[in-house]
């Protein structure tokens, strides 16, 4: 039996070994002099994914903290006790809620906007204006009153 050794891609240490394995191996690509430095960000680019999960869960999971702990004192129930709910609720249901609301709002901004063509003018109109004249003939017989 014969050992095989992993075929290498490239001599570069700079690739990361994950875009290796799914097949995005590239070597990195010449940096380009710029006036903003390299870890500033624009204001007009949209926060990432990760920062959208993390901003949205960090509000969540306060909100649903201060929520059920408050709402369990009034209730007459012991701070420990309020608290301690008010935790396991807070991680268990605001941490999911705030995860997947951060996603859906990162992709909606980040997202090519939606062009809809009018339907103005074409068969699918359906203003007034253009529907047959009442009384309207219709295959199914009936009264009116």
């Amino acid at each position: 039996m014969s050992t095989r050794l992993p075929a290498t891609i490239t001599a570069d240490d700079s690739i990361n070994r994950f875009e290796a394995l799914v097949g995005r191996a590239q070597p990195p690509p010449a940096a380009l002099p710029s006036r903003t430095p390299a870890n500033e960000r624009s204001q007009s680019d949209p926060p990432g994914l990760g920062r959208s999960i993390i901003i949205a869960s960090t509000g969540t999971i306060t909100f649903v903290l201060i929520a059920v702990t408050a709402g369990l004192m009034a209730t007459g129930t012991s701070l420990a006790s309020s608290f301690g709910i008010g935790v396991f609720a807070a991680l268990w249901g605001g941490g999911g809620f705030g995860a997947m609301i951060g996603g859906v709002v990162h992709i909606h901004r980040s997202g090519a906007r939606a062009e809809y063509p009018p339907v103005v003018g074409t068969p699918l109109d359906l203003s007034p204006a253009l529907l047959p004249v009442w009384p309207s003939h219709t295959s199914v017989p009936g009264r009116r009153s």
